[in-house]
């Protein structure tokens, strides 16, 4: 059988790499890269910012994933590669996410480092196809791009 519904095609079976601090025993910490201002305007790429920060806060409000509180983690990365690539790395490196969710961005090159280390990312956008083929990542659509 082919890949699972949203899934890129790849098959991202590598775990989280030595010492990550995957989950904690009272938090699970996810990070979203945005585009919050740029050329397509404030409003472009920030929905699915807002609608996952909306949905963790409510879930937080019932008690969180098994009791642990859901941190979700935003880095704006201005619309420009540095700022994407120094998220990624600040989230990976040094907040040891445990996934990425609903990363919506103009300029995308921290998914090559988030790929490498292998954390998920899933629920994200992409404007190039090319983002598609890395491992650990899982997109809104159900079919492989394009």
């Amino acid at each position: 059988p082919g890949p699972a519904p949203g899934r890129s095609g790849r098959r991202g079976s590598r775990p989280h790499p030595a010492g990550c601090a995957v989950v904690a025993p009272t938090t699970i910490n996810l990070g979203n890269i945005v585009t919050k201002p740029g050329s397509c305007g404030g409003d472009h790429f920030t929905p699915f910012h807002y609608g996952a920060a909306a949905f963790f806060d409510a879930l937080n409000a019932q008690g969180g994933i098994n009791g642990r509180k859901v941190v979700f983690n935003t880095c704006d990365d201005g619309g420009e590669n540095p700022g994407n690539i120094a998220c990624a790395r600040s989230f990976v490196d040094d907040q040891k996410v445990f996934a990425f969710v609903a990363n919506n961005c103009l300029s995308c090159d921290g998914r090559k480092y988030v790929s490498s280390k292998a954390v998920p990312s899933v629920g994200c956008l992409s404007i190039y196809s090319r983002d598609y083929s890395l491992t650990n990542l899982w997109r809104y659509l159900s079919n492989p791009y394009p």
